[in-house]
């Protein structure tokens, strides 16, 4: 570690006001890959290296959006410090995606900001918790007048490029380059939307000018509180959702097309209002953009719909917020030829209110996305917040914003292909949610596909194997295979019905998706001896917040991770030594006799793996009970979890009297007491022949395992 006076004593040898930082040579912009591209080469005559950051955000440079890119890491990924500590020193590469008024005499323009990583600054960045805002203190004081250039010798000088661009640029062509664009909805409110032409790899081996007119195109909705992707060199892979990149997709000679959903970044003017992939509002955002497509000559066309409108080659990506609108834009128009919904959901109320509890700690992460970003959103959002954290309860009014957000009904319309993807650690988007919606189109006879992948929304505590295993390939490359399919009808490899990853990351096949008759195997019956008491203490003992959760990620995420329980009723299981490993999945289902006194109006169910600690699936269910004295009986499912048990394996199911996911009214606490008897678990399995083990290969295993093919 560089001690502070080591890291101080630059500053009695240099020159106040000499500005070191230079640029080696002059900015020119070039088109390549059908991308604008270029680099701001700089350099400090003191030697440290140096950071690059836009001034402005991305949606806000004049005439276009731009992004930096790091050439060796994060590539296109902006402020790729917060990423890579390690390695702070982003590249002067840039991208930039011009407006469509450059094509017509507009230019661009954008500022980016110099900065040395000094050795006070790597100091800084070294210190416990300090270390995590130091990115953020030195970026305030680099851009104050005066401070700046008294602390430069220390924390670094900076200097501020301005690059300006116009139409001059050779190769520069409509249909041709990526660019921006505001595409004019029903109501008038303008899309941000960007387009990234098809680059088969000829394109990627030079200079081959691409072209959007005879290629079928992909859509890529973001996730809630994120811009539409312009990235055009990140790969979008992470532990959450692993999405074929704009790279990706153009390399298979598809063209790329995302946008800034209503009330978010470049989409907020024009009265504009975010209300939750509502198919009256943001769906028929998605239809405007697909007729702009068609009436520009921006896609691939073929045939005609049956109203005699020319029929567009479309499929659909993306996760979470981008994975609801695909069910929406899909139901409502069957010019989409193919759908990857990711991590997204059935309905929003029984995923974020799921038997009237509120899903504190998800719903205010997600609020708290919105109102960073400055999204100018639906009224009933912010009251459902407030009187969900104050009173545990939402509104009937904005219940029925829920409800009109995302599939719901609109699945049973749904014509196109669906691969659904979803994750076995989502806490937010539970796999019900998946599985409401694969049954629906499944019983319709649309083609449908599941991947359930260790990973989702929240953190993660999957096995780092699940990468290892193939779990990404799987997602990425069948995605692929599901577009060339089903958008541009190639003979493409048909996808498994069925594949899923355990906690270990093996991954597994089967021809019946887990609701289908046949796929389940004989349960595990698992009954307790005697009658337990517990007692309601709100926010002590229960479930959450997860210590295992590392710091930073803690701050946010914690609270909506499940964690063992010291204050509960618990119910042991052991798998015998002499049993073959065993698959739990689908729903484990609960059973119980109580009494009791008090106002709670909920246990916690969750299931716990002993040699670990760490709850499986990070599920945890609220159980509405009733505490008036009176014997009652509740039998329930709890949420579906993938599980290989081993031999000499151990599981506990518990119930807990509060859940930090589910905190509870803050004004009416939870309290109380009850007795519990009568506790039964099953625990659900894969019957024998149905699952094969794919990655790893069985002979890297016990070959002896029955679902080893």
């Amino acid at each position: 570690m560089v001690s502070p006076a080591a890291a101080t004593s630059e500053v009695v040898s240099a020159g106040l006001f000499t500005n070191p930082i230079s640029l080696r040579q002059p900015v020119v912009p070039i088109v390549k890959k059908g991308i604008i591209q270029g680099n701001i080469d700089g350099v400090s005559s003191r030697g440290y290296e140096l950071t690059y950051t836009v001034l402005e955000n991305t949606t806000e440079a004049q005439g276009g959006k731009v992004d930096l890119i790091d050439s060796t890491k994060c590539q296109s990924l902006v402020q790729c410090a917060s990423f890579f500590p390690e390695e702070p020193a982003n590249s002067g590469d840039w991208t930039f995606l011009p407006d469509i008024s450059f094509f017509t005499g507009g230019t661009g323009q954008f500022s980016v900001l110099i900065a040395e990583n000094t050795d006070f600054d790597k100091f800084l960045a070294q210190l416990p918790v300090v270390g995590l805002f130091t990115p953020l203190i030195l970026d305030a004081l680099q851009r104050v007048p005066i401070v700046k250039d008294l602390l430069a010798p220390l924390i670094g000088y900076t200097k501020v490029e301005e690059v300006t661009l116009d139409g001059s640029i050779p190769g520069a062509v409509f249909g041709e380059i990526a660019f921006t664009q505001k595409v004019t909805s029903f109501d008038g409110v303008g899309i941000s939307t960007n387009f990234f032409p098809a680059c088969d790899s000829a394109c990627f081996g030079g200079l081959v000018p691409a072209s959007f007119s005879d290629k079928a195109t992909i859509l890529n909705g973001p996730g809630l509180g994120a811009a539409g992707t312009t990235a055009a060199f990140l790969p979008q892979v992470n532990m959450a959702y692993a999405l074929p990149s704009i790279e990706k997709i153009r390399e298979e000679d598809y063209n790329y097309v995302s946008w800034d959903p209503r009330g978010e970044y470049d989409s907020r003017d024009d009265g504009a209002t975010l209300q939750l992939d509502s198919p009256f509002f943001e769906g028929r955002d998605v239809k405007a953009i697909i007729k702009y497509l068609v009436d520009n000559d921006l896609t691939a066309v073929e045939g005609l719909t049956p109203d005699g409108e020319p029929d567009p080659l479309i499929g659909m990506v993306g996760g979470s917020y981008g994975g609801g609108i695909q069910w929406v834009v899909a139901a409502i128009d069957q010019r989409v030829d193919a759908i990857v919904p990711g991590i997204s959901w059935h309905s929003l109320n029984t995923a974020l209110y799921p038997e009237d509890a509120f899903k504190t700690a998800w719903d205010n992460v997600l609020y708290l996305a919105l109102t960073e970003t400055d999204a100018v959103i639906n009224s009933q959002i912010p009251q459902a917040i407030l009187t969900g954290n104050l009173f545990g309860r939402v509104s009937e009014a904005a219940q029925a914003v829920l409800a009109s957000s995302g599939p719901t009904v609109l699945v049973d319309l749904i014509t196109a292909p669906a691969m659904v993807v979803q994750g076995v650690q989502d806490g937010l988007f539970v796999l019900q949610q998946a599985n409401e919606n694969a049954k629906i189109t499944a019983a319709n006879g649309i083609e449908t596909t599941m991947v359930w992948f260790c990973g989702g929304h929240g953190y993660s505590f999957c096995s780092a194997d699940a990468v290892k295993n193939g779990q990404t390939d799987t997602i990425i490359e069948g995605t692929m295979d599901w577009l060339d399919r089903y958008v541009r009808g190639q003979a493409s490899p048909v996808a498994p019905r069925f594949q899923y990853f355990d906690q270990n990351g093996d991954g597994f096949s089967a021809a019946l998706l887990p609701f289908e008759t046949g796929f389940s195997g004989d349960p595990i019956p698992i009954s307790g001896e005697k009658p337990a008491f517990m007692g309601f203490f709100p926010g002590i003992g229960g479930s959450g917040p997860s210590r295992k959760v590392p710091f930073p990620e803690s701050i946010l995420l914690s609270r909506t991770t499940a964690s063992s329980a010291w204050n509960a009723v618990d119910l042991a299981y052991t798998h015998p030594e002499s049993k073959q490993p065993t698959q739990v999945v689908g729903a484990p289902e609960v059973s119980f006799t109580y009494a009791g006194v008090g106002n709670a109006k909920f246990l916690y169910g969750q299931i716990v793996d002993d040699a670990t600690g760490l709850v499986l699936g990070n599920q945890v269910q609220p159980i509405p009970v009733t505490l008036d004295g009176k014997t009652r009986t509740v039998k329930v499912k709890l949420e579906n979890v993938v599980y290989t048990m081993e031999p000499g394996s151990s599981l506990t199911l518990q119930l807990t009297g509060s859940a930090t996911v589910y905190r509870g009214a803050l004004l009416t606490p939870a309290l109380g007491a009850l007795t519990v008897s009568d506790l039964e678990l099953t625990l659900p399995t894969v019957a024998d022949g149905v699952a094969k083990w794919v990655a790893p290969p069985c002979p890297g295993k016990d070959a002896g395992a029955p679902w080893c093919g």
